[in-house]
């Protein structure tokens, strides 16, 4: 049997010639009657139920058993007759994990929490943004917004880069998050109201594409050739001004 399954033991009430009806009286040495339940060594149950003995090992150690993994258990009951027999005998169960499912449970943030968090809503887009204070360097920037849950922000339309720019605090640079979910990401500041976003051209030098969010790969800059997707460069850049500047 597997690790999630009960077990329902052959019927030990029967009927002889010799001996009269028999009953199940013991488990474990344990006195037990119509419906009584004993919790084994493992966790597991055997309820007595209309004569059958009833395994159970949902509440058990074994529910940890990897998928494949096996074990044993054993259990010993007793049955007397209407004649003042009685006898005792064991029970071996084997049992094989199997791979449950998952379940998913979900989890909320309202927005006074994620306000509270230093988050700001962008209701022209569904997205909540953070600005970090904590100096990084863009790949840096980039892998710590991922293992937050988040990406570093791709700014795709005129609100959403004016939204951006309206709530960076002067001379405090950071970088900027964009997600449904709240993030804590790093960043290296350049000058004031500076910030890093999800852009790069590690891939082709000139060639810049979004490398975090739902935007991810999108071209929206080719060595100054026009690209029908939003983009907002200063005037003269990008101008890998730094040596290998390679993010946004």
């Amino acid at each position: 049997m597997d690790d999630g399954a009960v077990l329902n033991v052959t019927s030990v009430s029967a009927t002889s010639a010799n001996s009269g009806t028999l009953k199940v009286t013991h488990i474990n040495g344990l006195l037990i009657s119509e419906f009584d339940t004993v919790v084994l060594a493992s966790g597991a149950s055997v309820t007595l139920t209309n004569g059958v003995l009833v395994y159970d090992p949902t509440t058990s150690a074994f529910v940890g058993l990897s998928h494949g993994e096996k074990s044993v258990e054993n259990f010993d009951y007793a049955v007397s007759d209407d004649l003042g027999g009685s006898a005792t005998t064991s029970i071996t169960v084997n049992l094989v994990g199997t791979n449950d499912a998952p379940v998913a449970t979900g989890d909320s943030l309202d927005a006074i929490q994620l306000e509270d968090a230093g988050f700001y809503f962008n209701s022209a887009n569904g997205h909540w943004y953070r600005f970090e204070g904590v100096a990084k360097n863009w790949f840096d920037a980039r892998d710590a917004a991922t293992v937050a849950g988040g990406y570093l922000a791709t700014v795709t339309t005129a609100q959403e880069n004016q939204f951006i720019w309206d709530h960076i605090d002067a001379g405090h640079p950071g970088s900027v998050t964009s997600t449904g979910l709240p993030i804590n990401p790093g960043i290296e500041p350049i000058v004031d109201r500076s910030m890093w976003i999800g852009g790069s051209d590690t891939a082709t030098e000139g060639v810049w594409n979004w490398q975090t969010g739902p935007e991810a790969g999108q071209v929206f800059w080719d060595n100054g050739s026009a690209i029908p997707v939003y983009s907002n460069w200063l005037p003269g850049e990008p101008s890998n001004t730094h040596a290998d500047l390679d993010g946004v």
